[in-house]
């Protein structure tokens, strides 16, 4: 999927409720994350220090 190249990234955390579903951050790979911040627009999903630097 590609994504948006001009994107007015608003980002909000999603959760996973059980520990079945982690998520790698999309940017720098590191992970897995019982959390993740996603754009509401474009949905990236972003770790914490990736989502401030986007």
């Amino acid at each position: 999927m590609a994504l948006a190249g001009h994107c007015a990234h608003s980002f909000i955390m999603i959760k996973s409720d059980n520990t079945l579903i982690q998520w790698r951050c999309q940017v720098c790979h590191s992970g897995p994350f019982w959390f993740i911040w996603e754009c509401r627009y474009c949905r990236l999903h972003t770790c914490r220090s990736c989502m401030e630097s986007a």
